[in-house]
């Protein structure tokens, strides 16, 4: 049995499996279709970026069709600059420079990478924490977590060991 639903973008009525889950909706779903909700993400360039992509991830090459089977969801859009999940659309920039094509595997361990800080690094960050800026804004710049910012601020001897690598 084909379950019908009405999309309250399009109004087009279309079989409940083309909207995502929600349980806090009727039936479970959301109240517009999957193409009416990808068209307004990041900025409206999601198709953009993935039609100058190939369809295909950049940094691995498994297509669109590919990453359905293999994980059963679409292939995904990464921010380049890392600002995207959590951030106020005012603050995302969803320029199509800024945006790429990365199946799950990739995004997800290119999300998790953090820089390795070294004991020059340590030191630095010893003396830049003593002018008041923000473990954040430490962070950013040295490429890494605020949680080592705060591990290093703890520790008198720095050891790379208590640091989290990403890995």
């Amino acid at each position: 049995m084909i379950i019908l639903r009405k999309c309250y973008v399009c109004k087009k009525r279309k079989n409940i499996k083309y909207f995502y889950n929600n349980k806090t909706q009727p039936l479970g779903k959301s109240y517009e279709c999957r193409d009416c909700a990808n068209s307004g993400r990041f900025g409206g360039n999601r198709e953009a970026a993935l039609k100058r992509d190939g369809y295909k991830c950049v940094k691995c090459g498994i297509t669109r069709e590919e990453h359905k089977k293999k994980f059963n969801k679409d292939i995904t859009i990464d921010h380049i600059d890392g600002r995207g999940v959590g951030k106020k659309a005012k603050d995302k920039n969803n320029s199509l420079d800024n945006l790429q094509t990365l199946c799950s595997r990739c995004h997800g361990m290119k999300d998790t990478q953090t820089r390795i800080l070294t004991f020059t690094d340590a030191s630095e960050i010893r003396e830049i924490d003593n002018f008041g800026f923000s473990p954040k804004a430490i962070a950013e710049a040295y490429g890494t977590t605020k949680d080592n910012i705060y591990k290093i601020r703890a520790f008198k001897t720095f050891k790379t060991e208590n640091l989290i690598t990403g890995s």
